[in-house]
Formats: C-alpha cells, sequence, structure tokens
C-alpha cells in the first residue's frame, strides 16, 4: 500500500463505504491485517472495518461477513446453474441453425440421377463461431459487460474478463484434457481424425496469447490501439478461413472424398489407406467403406448423438419417384421397375440396411404413409437399427406426426420392416413440403456406402403434395394471412414451454426443492422463443440476452465473494469464475469422448475455443474500446491513469484504452508454457500409443492426466503468487 493510495472502508458511524486516507501525515496510521487491494479492505483499530464496495446489480456497499460469504457462494453456484439452463436453450438453437440442410442433385455415371442431403453450415466453421461462442458464451460476454460498465466509466477495462479467459483456457486445456484422456474404459482409445485442423486450432491457441502478451506488454505497453484493436479481429477472421481450408481441402471428407474412390481401382485405394487396412486383401467397396469411417466429419458439441448426415455421391443405381401411399405398400418383390432399392450385395452375413424406397411422394390427403426398411444381402444375426424423422421444409405437428423407435431382425430374418407415418390434411394454402426419416446407429449388420448417408446413416425424403383445390387454398392463405406451419407450430410449443417451466415435479423432497431453485431461469429461458422459430436466430440472440444477465449477476458475486475472502479479483477470475464457466465444457467433452469415434469434440474443439476466446472474446470489446478512446482522454480517464498521460503523448496518440499489465503478463507467459507442454503431449501420445490421444493404456492414461493437472497447478500457483507481488512480473 503506497502513500498515495485512497482506499475505501466500512464506517460503523454512517453504515457505509468512505474513502480513507491510510497516510493522514505522511505515516500510516495504527491498522492491522491490510488486505485486499487498492480501493477495498483494511481493519482499523478504532472502528474501521473490511468494506466491499457494492456493484451493477448489487448496488449497496457491504461489510465483510462469513454468513454474507456465505449467502453469496450459494448465489455463485445459483448463478451458474442458471447459465448451465441458459446454456441448453442457447446450444438447442445453435443445432437448429447448424443443421439446416439442402438438397443436391447428381447424376451418377449410368445416367441415372441421385439426391443427396447435405449441410448447408460446414462443421468446422460452425465450430469456430456459433459452437465456440456458445460454449464459451459465458467468458466473452463477462469481457464485453465488464467494460461496458465498468463502475469508473463505459469503455475501461476491468480484471475479470481478461483473467477469466486467461484461466478458462488454461482449465479447458489442461484439465478436461486430463478427463477426457482418463474416462474411457479400460482397452478403448480415440483418435483425432481432423488432424489437420486440430494442428491449425492448436497453432492458433498459442498464436493467439502470443499476440495478447504482444499488445499489452511489448507493441504500446498498457495501452490497446486501434491498429491493434482491428488486427485482433481480422486473426479471427483469418483462423476461421485457415480452417476451413484446411477441412476442405486437406482432408477427406462427403462427395469428394467418395467421388474419388469410386474412380480408383482397388490397387490404387489400397495404397490411399492408413496402415489400420494396410495389407489387407480388400475390394474398392471395401476400402472405400473403410475410408469413410476412417474420415468421418465430426458431430457438433450441441448434440453428441447426432449421426452427422454425409454429403457423397455413389454408384448405385436409384430413381426419384412419385409414388402413392399404395404403391409403397407393394412388397419388395412386386414393386415397380425403377421403384425399388438397388439389390445391395453385402460382403457380411450380416446383409445391409437400406429404404426400399429412398425417395417417396405422398398426397396431403392420404391420412398415412408407410415405409419400409429392407435388409439385403444377408440375414445372419440379431440385427437392430433406430430410425427417426427430421423436419425439412413440412415440420412435425403440423404437417406430419414425428415418430422414432426401433426396427429388429431375428437371426435368419430378412423381412422388410414397416413404419407408419400419420400425414396431416389441413385448409391451408401449402406448397409441396418434405420431410426425411433417418435410418442410424444400425448394430449388426451395415448401412450402403451408396445411399444417401453413406455408411454413417440411411436417409429417406418424402414429399408431401398438396392435392386441394389450390386456387381456393390460396384464397383462404391470403384472407387469412397466415404466417405458416412454423410459426404456429412454435407458438403453441412456446406456450407448452412456459407452463412446463413452472408444472411442479413428480413428487419428493428433493425434486421439489430442486424445482423452486431452478424455477426463476426455467421461466426466463421459457419466454425465448422456441428454436423452431425463425430458423432458431430469435431464439439465439434472446437466449444469449439471458445469458448476458446472468454474466451480469457473476460479475457483480464473483467480485463481491473474492473480496468477502480477502481475494484479488484476477486470482477471483482464474479460480472460481473460471471454474464455474468451464465445468459444464468438462461434462460435455467427457460425454462425447464416451460417445463419439473420434478425439474431434471432446479435446480437438478445445484449443479452437480457446484461440476464439481471445480473438473474439477480448478482441471485439477492446477494439471498441480503442475506437471511443483514439480520439482523445476524458478528466475521468486522466484521474485513473496519471501515469499514462505522458505514455500516450510519447507514442504519438491523442488517447487509448488502457490495460494494466501486472499478473496478466505473468499468467499469459506460463499459460504459453504449459499450453505447448500439452498439446506436445496429445501429440506424442499419437505417435507413440498407436495414435490413442484419449484413452489407450490406462498407467499412461493416468500419468497423462497427472502431468495435465500438475501443469494447471504450476500456472494458477505462478498466476496467484503475481498478484500477490511474491514473484514479480516479467517484462
Amino acid at each position: 500500500m503506497g502513500k498515495d493510495d485512497i482506499i475505501q472502508v466500512w464506517s460503523s458511524a454512517t453504515s457505509e463505504c468512505v474513502d480513507f486516507d491510510p497516510y493522514p501525515n505522511g505515516t500510516l496510521v495504527d491498522m492491522t491485517d491490510v488486505f485486499r487491494q487498492q480501493h477495498q479492505a483494511i481493519y482499523h483499530n478504532d472502528g474501521w472495518h473490511t468494506c466491499c464496495a457494492g456493484g451493477l446489480v448489487q448496488g449497496a456497499d457491504l461489510q465483510t461477513n462469513r454468513a454474507v460469504l456465505f449467502i453469496w457462494i450459494l448465489i455463485l453456484c445459483w448463478v451458474f446453474g442458471g447459465v448451465a439452463l441458459g446454456a441448453e436453450t442457447f446450444m438447442t438453437s445453435i443445432e437448429v441453425i447448424t443443421s439446416v440442410e439442402k438438397t443436391k442433385e447428381t447424376t451418377l455415371p449410368d445416367g441415372t440421377k441421385k439426391v443427396w442431403h447435405t449441410r448447408v453450415w460446414n462443421a468446422t466453421v460452425a465450430n469456430l463461431t456459433l459452437m465456440a461462442l456458445g460454449s464459451s458464451a459465458p467468458e466473452i460476454l463477462l469481457s464485453v459487460i465488464e467494460i461496458l460498465t465498468n463502475p469508473v466509466g463505459p469503455f475501461f477495462a476491468g480484471p475479470l474478463g481478461p483473467s477469466t479467459i486467461v484461466g478458462s483456457a488454461a482449465y479447458n486445456l489442461m484439465v478436461i484434457t486430463a478427463v477426457c484422456v482418463t474416462c474411457l474404459p479400460a482397452g478403448e482409445k480415440r483418435t483425432l481424425k481432423q488432424l489437420g485442423v486440430f494442428a491449425t486450432t492448436a497453432a492458433w491457441s498459442v498464436i493467439s496469447y502470443i499476440w495478447l502478451l504482444v499488445i499489452v506488454v511489448y507493441w504500446t505497453p498498457e495501452v490497446i490501439t486501434v491498429v491493434e484493436g482491428v488486427l485482433t479481429c481480422l486473426f479471427f477472421i483469418i483462423l476461421v478461413i485457415q480452417s476451413y481450408v484446411t477441412d476442405k481441402y486437406f482432408t477427406r471428407q462427403s462427395e469428394r472424398k467418395i467421388i474419388a474412390i469410386s474412380q480408383l481401382s482397388t490397387s490404387d485405394a489400397a495404397k490411399a489407406l492408413n496402415a489400420k487396412v494396410k495389407g489387407k486383401n480388400m475390394s474398392a467397396e471395401e476400402i472405400a467403406a473403410a475410408l469413410e469411417d476412417e474420415f468421418l466429419p465430426p458431430k457438433t458439441r450441441a448434440y453428441y448423438k447426432r449421426q452427422v448426415t454425409k454429403k457423397a455421391a455413389g454408384t448405385a443405381k436409384a430413381h426419384r419417384n412419385k409414388v402413392t401411399p399404395e404403391e409403397g405398400d407393394e412388397p419388395a418383390s412386386k414393386a415397380k421397375q425403377g421403384h425399388s432399392a438397388t439389390q445391395e450385395t453385402s460382403k457380411t452375413p450380416a446383409g445391409v440396411i437400406v429404404w426400399k424406397f429412398p425417395i417417396l411422394a405422398v398426397p396431403e390427403s392420404c391420412g398415412s404413409c408407410k415405409i419400409y426398411v429392407c435388409r439385403q444381402g444377408g440375414s445372419k444375426g440379431k440385427v437392430s437399427v433406430n430410425y427417426t424423422t427430421k423436419d425439412q421444409t413440412a415440420v412435425a405437428g403440423k404437417d406430419y406426426k414425428a415418430v422414432s423407435g426401433t426396427i429388429e431382425w431375428e437371426d435368419g430374418d430378412s423381412a422388410d420392416k414397416e413404419i407408419t407415418i400419420e400425414i396431416f390434411d389441413d385448409d391451408e394454402f401449402e406448397k409441396d413440403e418434405q420431410f426425411t426419416v433417418v435410418l442410424k446407429d444400425v448394430n449388426g449388420a451395415e448401412f450402403s456406402m451408396n445411399t444417401d448417408g453413406g455408411m454413417a446413416e440411411d436417409i429417406c425424403t418424402v414429399t408431401i403434395e398438396n392435392d386441394d383445390d389450390k386456387a381456393q387454398k390460396l384464397k383462404k392463405a391470403f384472407s387469412l394471412l397466415k404466417m405458416g406451419d412454423r410459426f404456429d407450430l412454435a407458438s403453441e410449443n412456446w406456450m407448452e414451454n412456459i407452463r412446463e417451466s413452472l408444472k411442479p415435479p413428480e413428487p419428493g423432497k428433493k425434486a421439489l426443492v430442486l424445482h423452486i431453485l431452478t424455477v426463476p431461469w426455467k421461466l426466463m429461458f421459457a419466454l425465448v422463443p422456441p428454436p423452431a422459430m425463425g430458423g432458431g436466430w430469435p431464439c439465439f440472440s434472446l437466449a444469449l440476452v439471458g445469458i448476458g444477465f446472468q454474466v451480469m449477476l457473476i460479475s457483480d458475486f464473483a467480485s463481491q465473494m473474492g473480496c468477502q475472502m480477502y481475494l484479488k479479483d484476477e486470482v477471483t477470475a482464474i479460480t472460481f469464475v473460471a471454474l464455474g464457466t468451464s465445468l459444464p465444457d468438462t461434462f460435455a467433452s467427457m460425454q462425447a469422448a464416451l460417445q463419439d469415434k473420434t478425439a474431434d469434440n471432446s479435446i480437438g474443439n478445445v484449443t479452437g475455443s480457446n484461440a476464439v476466446n481471445v480473438l473474439l472474446g477480448l478482441g471485439l470489446p477492446w477494439m471498441m474500446a480503442a475506437i471511443y478512446w483514439s480520439s482523445g482522454t476524458t478528466a475521468t480517464w486522466v484521474e485513473e491513469y496519471p501515469d499514462m498521460s505522458a505514455k500516450i503523448a510519447d507514442m504519438g496518440l491523442d488517447g487509448g484504452f488502457v490495460v494494466r499489465a501486472g499478473a496478466l503478463t505473468n499468467s499469459v507467459i506460463t499459460f504459453i508454457g504449459c499450453a505447448a507442454l500439452t498439446i506436445g503431449i496429445i501429440v506424442a501420445r499419437r505417435f507413440f500409443l498407436d495414435g490413442a490421444e484419449l484413452g489407450g493404456p490406462k498407467p499412461a492414461a493416468i500419468a497423462t492426466a497427472v502431468v495435465c493437472i500438475f501443469l494447471w497447478l504450476v500456472y494458477l500457483i505462478i498466476s496467484i503468487c503475481t498478484a500477490y507481488n511474491v514473484i514479480g512480473a516479467i517484462g
């Protein structure tokens, strides 16, 4: 504590925080136990007590008190739980947005036409933009809100935002990696398939923090200029573009892969395989299937069980057909020419699972349609496959009844299995609409590589044709000004969500207490438009606003809790706040490690999120603040930064956004070193443990986890010691 410091203390006479000069006559007054940083907390002999200044939401100043500390911890845990509920709604909207599909018609070498479903959003771009924003929204919003609502004034830097982002990055990379490496059952392993994308994001996850160090400490020390802010945001765009190019042109995916493989001879294709299938005597079709399984694109973090819709083109004969329900009911042996699926020659005795009619068209007035699933090329063993409907232009609940379930064949059974779907006939004019029925999670057999969905899924496209008096329906549509099925259904779901959020749970004290605690958050996010409305964008936007409000609470109560515990804000940020905002990602990554066939979603996306946190989470608010201060300073700025006016003038600037290096310097340097070691360990496991980035031999997995946790603790210890001046800051 210096002679120029004015701290705030609690006055027992006025019951509020007041400014206090600990050196009234140039000599430190008699006091004991000097805690906290400037502006908060001392204990004085003559009746002054420690003080925690109020915040944006909790405006009143508070005296330090153990009871208050306990209450604040509970409130912070309650808010973190609410963030998890909000993130669920937010990620659901992202899943709706990124799952939008388009159809593509291709002509096969024999002249027949085939329809394929492809994703509009590239998976890598989605992971680095919407998905990264979804998983890191609390950290990014905390940085933005802290700058916009700083008690000193708008566009002043605060200690929580940058420290939380660096602390979360350390936790995400080191602790989540440790959890994912050890969570797999003995003998199982997961390998990174999109190695090029991982290498790109891993490099940027280190480069971005080096860049943070450069602009805060070395280029224009403790001043963020407009150029630095713009470059930081530009680097984010470069990261997305580079990752997209790497994904598209340096990994084998979708139809480029299948078309190329279909043109290779058996010997040529065999050369393209990795060590997994090298040396085996395989047909061209088996090689293509093995390649497809080897290079499946990663699933989204929003919904890990969702099978990726493959974009492929094949060589089997298939036709786009329009059949009536009666034609669809015909057994396979009596199907009309061109209507039935091509008979598959299976390489396994269990056979392949395909749709009898991969493309159907039914009239809206049919009442229901029946579609058939075939087991072809073999019947040995028991086989099961899951099915579910999916909206395209048609909407479940308005145009058809959604169904899902499991189909099973016993040993020796090869009979076609029937799925009945109810079709709704309404009085509104509508153009022809489509939905799909997806086969997935086949057990005991396989899918055909030559169908829509490839080896991962098989997709049947059903078109509902409007067979009403269209002129009359059009007239009614204009008179009633209907807004469409999705809006109608979304409105119904909206009210249902609100009712469900208030509905008491099943009997039980624990369930009732949990419901009472979470009902405010449930109700808040139930008021958000359902994901089905507007393609998911209204839900996305308003859920982000809701999480922003929660982040404001976190900012206030985390600072209060840290003050009550005599912790500096930087320490609170890298410990409690970073842990609370990152715990949902820990469980999500662990689930992805257990359910995915690859390690891309569990640890591969962590590096991308860490880079996005700096380049977008700090780049965007820092760029705005730098632009704001570029025109000049204010009296408040000069009072807050009395030592910076001369530095700004020496740089030839009229003003600048000040970010104090302080403990941030050592924190970032330590993180860079520990992150590089962690990434090196992941790479080493790939080469020395037969590609087992996750899992593998238990002793090696446990040793990896211990080292990663140790690196995280090293980061924490050095950062905390720097914050309390036990270790001097570098630079």
